[in-house]
């Protein structure tokens, strides 16, 4: 029984794999997030976060005619671009598991990698990110709900009332 759970304490990874920094300025992270299934099958899982430091200029190059949606930009922004991609195979085998893992990380540099590292990937995924969040801030503009987003943290909703001594 004891060894059963050991087994299920160490029956997921979430460990940093390899780290490069692409010509374009952007920082990429590899994490194995791979874990037990059930007995020795495996969701081997690689996962690639991506980071790109914004600057002043980088908001400078945005139009300027609404100074709040800038500021909410540089709120969600919280100084970085970022993105993030998963690469997974399930029922892997327990023996299987390494190996896969290696063939994840191999077929994401060989193919994924070139895409990620071109100079153009930055100012799309900034384009992308400000159409989406633009979409975002125009709807809770509309809701009356921007007030909202500075004061998430309430701390503990009071249940009490719910419960009889």
């Amino acid at each position: 029984m004891l060894d059963g759970l050991t087994r299920m304490e160490n029956s997921s990874k979430n460990e940093l794999v390899e780290e490069k920094q692409l010509p374009n300025g952007m920082r990429l992270s590899f994490f194995n997030e791979s874990k037990i299934m059930t007995a020795d099958r495996w969701i081997v899982k690689l996962c690639c976060r991506a980071l790109l430091p914004l600057t002043d200029e980088d908001f400078a190059s945005l139009p300027q005619d609404d100074p709040d949606f800038l500021q909410y930009l540089r709120k969600k922004f919280a100084g970085n671009l970022s993105f993030s991609t998963v690469r997974e195979r399930v029922f892997v085998d327990d023996a299987e598991q390494e190996e896969v893992f290696a063939e994840l990380l191999e077929i994401f540099n060989g193919d994924t990698l070139a895409y990620l590292a071109s100079p153009s990937f930055p100012q799309k995924l900034m384009a992308d990110e400000v159409a989406r969040l633009s979409q975002e801030y125009q709807v809770k503009k509309e809701m009356d709900m921007l007030a909202d987003d500075e004061d998430d943290d309430d701390g503990p909703a009071d249940f009490s009332a719910c419960f009889a001594d």
